[in-house]
């Protein structure tokens, strides 16, 4: 009789017989973690023998069953069967989170696109990550959790509220020398012939936004360049139109700076003292690695 694997390969080796008299071949095996070698020169800080295996290699030999091919056939067909049954219990799922929750998953889909190697850059603005994680989720297991539910609409609130936001018209930039006030979207400290420059982006209430020098009187109390984003200031300055623009202005000599809302101030962690054990270890490992 022809015997073959659960793959359905044809077995021509030699085959052995259990004590129900089903079918079997020995298929050698060896330690997993050194690969049938029983240590290793990598562990020779720790010594050369595998922990795994004791040193033997864990070399032996393990049952695999085989069937004829009419077994092999049935469960095959049974595997269908069960395949087709779970197929139809997602698509039951599916249907029942698009009928449940499908307004929902229509405003997230906008933001679930990461875009091509061509265009992804222009959806940095609406793709979401976690948006994208959920959205996908609810079609591929076919359900979704009430807090994922809750999430969602939160996280998809907060999107739409941030588009809107830097879509809307924008008003004209400040000439000269005025007031204004707006928050801090982004900051950015580079090199020039003076020496690092700091510089921020202050969006104002009309959605124009202006560009110069962070103010030195900013800074202070844990409020680093690191944290200045999302804060609002307010401030007399210099302001000079950006050519060709007119929701854009650059400005200098910014002088009566508030801080009209606190910044976000994380506290550094504890240094805790080092000594002599401490940097054996760090010695140790690092020729272990």
């Amino acid at each position: 009789m022809n015997y073959v694997t659960r793959g359905g390969v044809e077995f021509k080796g030699q085959v052995h017989f259990n004590d129900k008299g089903k079918p079997y071949y020995l298929e050698e095996t060896h330690c997993k973690r050194c690969g049938g070698e029983g240590g290793s020169s990598r562990w020779a800080f720790t010594g050369w023998t595998c922990y795994e295996c004791g040193g033997t290699g864990g070399h032996g030999f393990r049952e695999v069953s085989l069937y004829t091919p009419e077994q092999v056939a049935k469960m095959e067909a049974a595997r269908a069967k069960r395949e087709a049954k779970k197929r139809a219990e997602l698509e039951a799922n599916r249907k029942a989170v698009l009928e449940a929750h499908g307004s929902l998953l229509a405003r997230a889909e906008p933001f679930v696109d990461c875009g091509t190697e061509e265009d992804w850059q222009e959806k940095q603005q609406t793709y979401s990550p976690f948006i994208a994680d959920i959205y996908r989720n609810a079609f591929r297991y076919g359900s979704l959790s009430d807090k994922q539910v809750e999430a969602l609409e939160r996280a998809v609130s907060q999107k739409e509220a941030y588009l809107a936001k830097i879509n809307a018209p924008k008003g004209e930039s400040p000439v000269g020398k005025c007031q204004v006030s707006g928050v801090i979207v982004s900051t950015r400290c580079q090199e020039s012939v003076y020496g690092m420059q700091c510089k921020m982006l202050v969006r104002l209430g009309n959605n124009s936004t202006v560009w110069g020098t962070v103010p030195e009187a900013l800074f202070g109390n844990g409020v680093t360049m690191d944290n200045l984003k999302g804060v609002e200031v307010q401030f007399w300055a210099t302001f000079v139109r950006a050519e060709g623009e007119t929701s854009f202005s650059f400005y200098k000599r910014p002088t009566k700076v508030e801080r009209l809302s606190p910044a976000v101030v994380v506290e550094e962690p504890v240094q805790v003292e080092r000594n002599s054990a401490d940097e054996a270890l760090d010695g140790f490992f690092s020729m272990v690695s």
